[in-house]
């Protein structure tokens, strides 16, 4: 029994006016300056240190995949949602028993956010401050770290890149696969094939309830809120909810401060580095993805095992229990996190959640898409 009690959700509901925490946020230039570097930093693999791909990588034949890209992107989804399920929860997906526990989560969390969606108590919540107060710290302890590294380098200086963009493009088309040992327990040095498929066909055909346009919305932006509150409790060391959004944006701004101090005595002037740097994307520094340890993993993959995939894997937005489960999974974890964990026993006669979970399965018809295709090994 795992469902999202009623109980559970009206406490939730007296704590969604905290969790929006609306406040209208006033960065100074050097603040705007650290969103922008963080943001070019992150999305160039970047503070991680300069250097380049091991020339020696280039005379490596990494194994060969015939799966488009999209479609291990679906394959990783659906061994990531197995093995967080199973490690938040105790629910393995791959038994069908155990499944219906899950979809039991997933109706009943629907069916409250549901019901608080038109509350006014969450009228605000898309215009919460914690995500805001969480990009600037996160993006302060990147520049931080990368003025302190000197790290902080133009896209030109590094030319050696460009000649492994094809070695590190199929690197990262490969990189996924190899997490598969942990996620869905296969030996990847043997001829996983065909029990990859069956595994694949179990999790993609878990029926999994429909979620109203005002519930997806809800759920994302307090899925974005939450995860920002611990992102900014772990940093600052205090609770957000008890200190309150104005305390912690004081914080946040003092740290702010600091590294732009240290900016300046460095002779970095923060707003003219961001506007010299590539946006988010451009190959700035070899991505964090490049290590040592990640080659090995993939080169330890059965060759003749990829080679041989041939699976018709559906889009991951075309699949519910992708689309509805990797949601369900995040914020029930969250809301667990924050106190409002999921209960494991019916809470009296009042228990709906029996029937929410015949309704959810019901209205997808009991089943949902599978992936097909031919495996010979």
């Amino acid at each position: 029994m795992v469902c999202f009690c009623q109980n559970t959700a009206s406490d939730l509901a007296l704590a969604l006016p905290s969790i929006a925490a609306a406040a209208e946020l006033n960065l100074n230039a050097d603040s705007q300056a650290i969103l922008a570097i963080g943001a070019s930093l992150a999305g160039s693999g970047l503070p991680a240190g300069p250097g380049s791909p091991d020339p020696a990588w280039q005379q490596l034949q990494l194994p060969s995949i015939s799966l488009s890209a999209s479609e291990v992107a679906t394959i990783s989804a659906a061994a990531y949602l197995r093995a967080q399920v199973l490690a938040q929860f105790g629910i393995d997906l791959l038994n069908p028993a155990q499944a219906s526990a899950f979809v039991r989560l997933a109706a009943t969390l629907s069916a409250r956010l549901s019901a608080m969606a038109n509350a006014s108590a969450s009228a605000s919540l898309g215009a919460s401050a914690w995500p805001q107060l969480a990009a600037t710290l996160n993006a302060t302890a990147q520049v931080e770290a990368a003025l302190s590294t000197g790290v902080l380098v133009s896209a030109g200086s590094q030319p050696e890149m460009a000649s492994s963009q094809p070695m590190l493009a199929q690197l990262q088309l490969l990189l996924p696969m190899t997490s598969l040992s942990a996620q869905l327990d296969l030996d990847l040095s043997a001829n996983f094939s065909a029990q990859l498929t069956a595994q694949l066909q179990a999790i993609m055909a878990i029926p999994m309830p429909q979620l109203p346009v005002a519930t997806v919305s809800m759920m994302a932006t307090l899925s974005a809120s939450l995860n920002a509150i611990a992102q900014l409790s772990a940093s600052l060391g205090v609770n957000p909810l008890q200190a309150g959004a104005p305390a912690v944006e004081a914080m946040v701004s003092a740290r702010a401060d600091a590294v732009a101090q240290m900016a300046m005595s460095m002779g970095v002037n923060l707003p003219a580095l961001a506007a010299s740097l590539p946006g988010p994307g451009a190959a700035v520094n070899p991505p964090s993805f490049a290590t040592a340890a990640t080659v090995n993993a993939v080169m330890s993959l059965n060759t003749q095992a990829l080679a041989s995939l041939d699976l018709a894997v559906p889009a991951a937005a075309s699949l519910p229990v992708l689309t509805v489960g990797l949601p369900t999974a995040s914020i029930a974890a969250q809301l667990a996190a924050m106190g409002f964990a999921p209960s494991t026993a019916p809470c009296g006669g009042m228990c709906d959640a029996r029937s929410l979970l015949n309704a959810a399965v019901s209205a997808s018809g009991g089943a949902g898409a599978g992936v097909s295709g031919a495996v010979s090994i």
